[in-house]
């Protein structure tokens, strides 16, 4: 993937938000593009009284229990290394279940450079381990000529399976309009999120 395609996708999926509360299910899964074992599917649903939108599901297997995978969102070197568009990553605070990264992302001048500020939280209910993820904007101060992204929720699920694998989920919703059509827009989120994953599959790959 070109840098330009990278930027938009960056850029794009910053505006894309997990939904923590309730909401009104209008349609069924439907799966929009697999790549291996990987799938990406969206489903229609209500927010409140005035907001339609879609929800956003990816899902894939690893060959590594939970607890291992945890480790690549809380060393910053890892996470640099397989999420998309990160340019630099630094964690500021970390605790067993509660960690929080700063991260900087790799949209060149004369594109506006965003950042953000993410609180991790893990949960664990047996065998389910849950990653809830919230931008906390406050936690630095804003700095000159970049702009921090403000609202940022998602959360992870980690099912450990009994053959030695996890099957890992990811959900997200998009509570904005989106600003390119989806036309557009969805083929590049699709593609940077599935190279995310497989290089997050290689860097488990290669720790273990």
């Amino acid at each position: 993937m070109n840098l330009s395609k990278t930027i938009l996708a960056v850029t794009l999926f910053l505006f894309v938000h997990n939904l923590a509360n309730s909401h009104e299910i209008l349609s069924d899964w439907k799966l929009a593009k697999k790549s291996g074992d990987i799938e990406l599917s969206y489903r229609r649903i209500e927010v409140g009284d005035t907001l339609t939108t879609r929800q956003m599901q990816i899902s894939f297997f690893v060959d590594s229990e939970p607890k291992k995978i945890i480790k690549m969102f809380k060393d910053a070197d890892k996470l640099t290394t397989w999420s998309a568009g990160i340019k630099k990553c630094e964690i500021l605070q970390n605790e067993e279940a509660r960690w929080t990264t700063y991260s900087l992302y790799n949209i060149p001048w004369p594109f506006e450079q965003k950042d953000l500020i993410t609180e991790y939280q893990m949960v664990e209910s047996s065998p389910t381990i849950t990653l809830f993820m919230n931008a906390k904007p406050n936690q630095l101060p804003y700095y000159e000529d970049i702009s921090r992204v403000e609202k940022y929720e998602g959360y992870w699920t980690f099912v450990p399976l009994e053959n030695g694998k996890t099957r890992v989920e990811f959900y997200t919703v998009a509570f904005t309009k989106p600003k390119v059509p989806r036309f557009i827009q969805d083929p590049i989120i699709q593609s940077v999120l599935i190279d995310s994953i497989n290089k997050l599959k290689t860097a488990l790959a290669q720790q273990i």
